[in-house]
């Protein structure tokens, strides 16, 4: 009887383990491990070179993230190359984790869609998103947390969603 006890116990857990489904989304993490991650319209998104994630081809990286107080610029970049997708986040200098509205330029979110799905989708007074920061250290320049944002495409007029956006990079 308690060998059947054992056995139903493990089985179940077994199961529920089994059963948890993962979003496909990189970590939330704080500790600058370079990763990136999103849903385009319901679809993962990562950062990707076939040379590797920090390798600096065509001298353009495929994952980066700049805040520069000279030039009041927070960047961050990431691209597919085997897609040619592209995500941006641009803001002003931001010294403090907070919330961050994305809207118009110089605060906004870019979409560039790829071979797959051409456009230029960014944010605008209308389509708008937001970038939290969770973590903002400017000493050792390891900035992480979440955005998701809204965009169209001015040409035409498409609207697409970017969601679950979770990054941590390191300068």
């Amino acid at each position: 009887m308690q060998n059947k006890l054992i056995l139903s116990l493990f089985s179940i857990i077994i199961l529920t383990a089994s059963s948890c489904k993962k979003d496909g989304l990189t970590k939330e993490t704080q500790n600058g491990a370079n990763t990136l991650s999103c849903k385009i319209e319901n679809k993962i998104f990562k950062p990707y070179s076939s040379e590797g994630i920090d390798f600096f081809s065509d001298h353009y990286p495929v994952l980066k993230v700049s805040n520069c107080s000279s030039s009041n610029r927070f960047g961050i970049y990431a691209r597919n190359k085997a897609t040619d997708q592209t995500i941006f986040v641009e803001y002003s200098y931001i010294s403090h984790t907070g919330a961050y509205n994305l809207r118009q330029y110089p605060y906004r979110g870019i979409y560039s869609g790829g071979y797959a799905d051409p456009g230029w989708f960014t944010t605008d007074s209308v389509y708008t998103g937001q970038l939290i920061l969770t973590r903002c250290d400017t000493i050792n320049k390891i900035y992480s947390g979440s955005f998701s944002f809204t965009a169209k495409d001015k040409t035409s007029g498409r609207i697409i969603q970017i969601t679950d956006g979770r990054f941590d990079l390191k300068e």
